[in-house]
């Protein structure tokens, strides 16, 4: 998998807030088949019952990871 440093730094982010990829399975699957965007799209539906906190950053690692938008207020 080839991946810009912001979208590697957008991962990292959201793994380590995560814990595993197994917590995401259609993340890991858009992942391994080259579907970036769709993995992108995925961050969106990983918010844990929508808490405020974990939306704001996980719409921040989207875009981040879309976008190359560094924005460490999350």
């Amino acid at each position: 998998m080839n991946l810009y440093q912001y979208e590697f730094d957008a991962l990292v982010s959201l793994l380590f807030n995560l814990g595993s990829l197994r917590k995401a399975p259609l993340l890991k699957s858009k992942l391994n088949s080259g579907d970036y965007a769709g993995a992108a799209d995925e961050f969106l539906d990983i918010t844990n019952d929508g808490t405020t906190g974990l939306v704001t950053r996980r719409r921040k690692e989207w875009d981040l990871f879309n976008n190359n938008v560094y924005d460490s207020s999350h």
